[in-house]
């Protein structure tokens, strides 16, 4: 009796181990990516295709397609870009829409644009005003705030809604906090989701997150990782985006900078350590910045799944 009672406590363990391993979520990621330019005979666009093709197997759960910046982006290279990706690849899309310069009518119409082509989520932006003060003030626009487009088209349509978040506060915003606030704003409007700004820092993410909870901002919030493959182009976009590189990593990257190759492999480190230590604290899903190329996010997927 005793020798049979220890085999099926042995048993029940084993079922609740296994149990365990089956119940451990799996890391989940999306693609971000951005409608070609000065693409006439569509050959950058088919590029993208392959490039995105390469990274199929690994199963990604969306890809979001950006919209321009300045208020400038054509709503159609990004609809073209996510048909395209959508009857080639089978990829669920988001495409990200400005508000900035838009009416009520231009969000409807993008809205119904949409959804005729068989999307149900976007992400929801303000997006970048035109410089020019006198421009500006000539365009017509009934939306002000990201958080404005959030709740009028929830109030319009039953479309999933994604905001995004900025883990350093976004650059005009008067402190985190104050950035914080808005973004409960989002989220009481009908974001269902958040996609974060990159950043280099953990623990700038990890406090962003933290003081998200104490508002009882509670939907996911997904952290954007952009792998670095160029000093220069990083530097630049954490100079236009608000994000902050650590000084251990910008030395590295200022020392290696015109090798391609260390380059490479420094961001290919970094962005794996990064990933593991967000599993750690408890995130299983990932937002890469691909930038259209997929080699150095293929390598790094190898390493994290």
């Amino acid at each position: 009796m005793y020798n049979c009672k220890v085999m099926n406590v042995e048993e029940i363990e084993k079922k609740i181990y296994v149990k365990k391993i089956e119940e451990k979520k799996k890391l989940e990621f999306s693609l971000e990516v951005f409608p070609p330019k000065d693409d006439s005979d569509g050959e950058k666009l088919s590029n993208l295709i392959i490039e995105l093709k390469k990274l199929k197997q690994y199963n990604p759960t969306l890809v979001s397609i950006t919209y321009g910046a300045g208020g400038l982006g054509s709503r159609e290279k990004t609809l073209e870009c996510a048909k395209k990706i959508n009857e080639e690849l089978k990829f669920n899309c988001m495409p990200h829409f400005t508000c900035v310069n838009s009416t009520n009518d231009f969000v409807l119409n993008y809205i119904s644009e949409i959804t005729k082509l068989g999307f149900n989520h976007i992400l929801a932006l303000r997006g970048d005003k035109i410089k020019d003060d006198k421009k500006q003030s000539n365009k017509k626009s009934h939306f002000e705030y990201a958080s404005d487009l959030i709740k009028f088209i929830k109030n319009n349509s039953n479309i999933n809604i994604s905001a995004a978040g900025y883990p350093e506060g976004h650059n005009e915003a008067k402190s985190l906090d104050d950035d914080l606030k808005i973004l409960k704003m989002k989220t009481d409007y009908g974001a269902n989701s958040i996609y974060t700004q990159l950043f280099f820092d953990n623990e700038k993410f990890y406090i962003y997150f933290e003081k998200a909870k104490k508002l009882n901002i509670n939907i996911p919030i997904i952290p954007g990782i952009l792998p670095i493959t160029s000093f220069n182009q990083t530097y630049k976009m954490t100079q236009m985006c608000h994000a902050s590189i650590p000084k251990k990593l910008f030395q590295k990257l200022e020392k290696y900078q015109n090798e391609k190759e260390a380059i490479f492999e420094i961001g290919y480190e970094h962005a794996c350590n990064q990933i593991k230590e967000l599993i750690k604290f408890g995130i299983n899903n990932i937002h890469f910045y691909t930038l259209n190329k997929s080699n150095i996010t293929n390598n790094i997927l190898k390493e994290c799944l």
